[in-house]
């Protein structure tokens, strides 16, 4: 519990110092209707923005690979059908043959 303090004051001071060091080199403000917003407001308007591009990117990203990934095993099951639907005289010829030729085993009497 300790350690976990520590470190939400270590990310505060980190914010707020980093929000005055962008104020005072930068000049850049944030306006929310037409009030100004602090610097340390405007950091974490910044973070807050960063994290919504993020979570939007990566669900973007997870739904184009599940989209390729359904594409793909439609294709395999397509090719799959139409191999199997092609060849389908074939293998039924060679299970006709295979029960012709193979071993019988004879019964046995009492």
């Amino acid at each position: 519990m300790k350690k976990l303090l520590l470190i939400i004051l270590i990310a505060t001071a980190i914010v707020i110092s980093s929000s005055a060091i962008l104020d005072s080199v930068s000049g850049i403000s944030l306006y929310f209707g037409e009030t100004l917003l602090s610097p340390v407001q405007t950091v974490i308007g910044a973070i807050a923005a960063g994290a919504a591009f993020m979570l939007i990117g990566g669900l973007l990203a997870i739904s184009l690979l599940s989209v390729l990934f359904i594409v793909l095993a439609a294709v395999f099951i397509a090719l799959l059908v139409a191999g199997i639907s092609a060849v389908w005289p074939a293998l039924l010829l060679v299970l006709v043959i295979y029960l012709v030729v193979r071993d019988k085993k004879t019964a046995q009497g009492y």
